[in-house]
């Protein structure tokens, strides 16, 4: 591919809307020469229809994607239409650039969410604030390229984790550094890696997720995404089905402590929630057998996602806690592969929070993203929190489980009951189920 052509320097620049201005020199506008800049005095997006027609006559291709690339990135998630007048990797990566939320966000404004929750992805987007980047790796072969910050995005990706932090610091901008980083953390998980060589990855991304700031907690994510996607149905009780992802758990745990190392067992536990919620949610019928082969740090998490799946299809509510328990623990120790489609969404901001404050420290536990939920060492009284929390989260707790569970005789039954009939719920006039306020 040949380099774009640079601008002479006697022609005369007069100033262009500011998006022209952030890529190389092709897309400097003129007032002299033999073709003046049909951009020129084009503004995006109240010009857009004009913008379109000027670009689809561009006659050189390399300047159309350097002019898109420049604009995608000044506006991202506007500019999609304009993505089909490129072709290829220019095409793919237009689009890319328009369907990445973050980037449309400014990155100063706070997260949603109470300030100091003990959510994972908000501590590690702290975390990753404070840490020192890397000295700037230059990309020669990305010099002069039409579109330098996807060439160097691309390098990055093939490379471990401190080289490719080290070339994502050779951008000039800092949020542009930051999504070369998140770019390269998952680029090779999302090129189906083969199942032993996932861990590995898992560990490179986190690292290259703890420079990305401030778009950290969204490449944390996603790493997690990767990981929960390999997982087998919940069904399965096949201790090697399960080695990868349990593997890719602990290497994020660690990984994670070494950013902070306040982190590895928050890591832990959020990892979990999310690989058991969309283990469970692809295993048809409801089943939970793998509890029998993953490690102890995954159970918790099974057990509420099974409790929520319940809750939300088998209308678990409208019996008594003890028959909605029997039925959670006959699921849990259901064994099968059998799979479904799905279309349910991970809840991952929300749940009932409040009161955690009160609770004693080791006595909660993430269950659905960012939420935590108290937890019980005995496996039936943790069960019937999990139900209760998922109650909450699906129309309301009944006012007989709020009673079940307040008149059970177990302190932490007792106090997951008042926290959600009590304090962040109330029974409104003329119903029998605790909702929120």
């Amino acid at each position: 591919m040949r380099a774009p052509p640079a601008p002479s320097p006697t022609l005369r620049h007069r100033r262009l809307p500011w998006w022209t201005q952030a890529a190389a020199g092709v897309l400097v506008g003129c007032t002299g020469g033999a073709s003046p800049d049909p951009l020129a005095d084009l503004q995006w997006p109240e010009d857009a229809a004009a913008i379109e027609r000027a670009l689809a006559a561009e006659p050189d291709p390399l300047v159309r994607l350097s002019r898109i690339v420049a604009l995608s990135e000044a506006h991202p998630g506007t500019t999609e239409p304009l993505c089909a007048l490129l072709d290829g990797d220019g095409a793919a990566r237009c689009v890319e650039l328009n369907r990445r939320p973050h980037l449309q966000v400014d990155p100063a404004r706070p997260a949603p969410g109470p300030a100091a929750a003990p959510g994972l992805p908000r501590r590690f987007e702290a975390a990753a604030a404070m840490h020192a980047g890397p000295t700037p790796a230059l990309v020669p072969t990305c010099a002069g390229a039409p579109d330098p910050r996807g060439c160097v995005q691309d390098a990055a990706a093939a490379l471990d984790a401190t080289a490719a932090s080290a070339a994502c610091a050779s951008l000039a901008e800092a949020r542009w550094q930051a999504e070369c980083r998140f770019v390269a953390a998952e680029a090779p998980l999302k090129a189906a890696p083969a199942p032993e060589d996932v861990p590995a990855l898992v560990g490179r991304a986190v690292s290259l997720c703890a420079e990305a700031s401030p778009f950290a907690a969204q490449c944390l994510r996603h790493v997690e995404g990767h990981v929960a996607e390999r997982a087998p149905p919940a069904g399965v009780a096949d201790a090697a089905a399960w080695k990868p992802v349990v593997a890719a758990a602990d290497v994020f745990s660690d990984a994670s402590a070494r950013v902070d190392p306040a982190l590895g067992p928050l890591a832990r536990d959020h990892l979990w929630g999310l690989v058991a919620w969309r283990s469970v949610d692809r295993a048809e019928p409801v089943a939970g057998g793998a509890a029998a082969v993953l490690p102890a740090a995954a159970v918790p998490a099974l057990r509420c996602a099974i409790a929520l799946r319940l809750v939300e299809e088998d209308g678990l509510r409208e019996g008594s806690l003890d028959a909605a328990a029997a039925a959670a623990t006959a699921a849990l120790a259901a064994t099968g592969a059998g799979t479904r489609e799905s279309a349910r969404q991970y809840d991952a901001h929300t749940g009932p929070d409040d009161g955690l404050a009160d609770a004693p420290p080791d006595r909660w536990r993430h269950a659905w993203g960012d939420a935590v939920r108290p937890v019980s060492d005995d496996a039936q009284t943790d069960l019937r929190i999990c139900l209760l929390e998922s109650a909450a989260r699906r129309g309301g707790v009944t006012r007989p489980w709020a009673d079940a569970a307040a008149g059970s005789g177990d302190a932490a039954l007792a106090w997951a009951a008042g926290r959600l009939g009590q304090r962040p719920f109330e029974i409104p006039p003329g119903s029998d189920r605790v909702r929120p306020r």
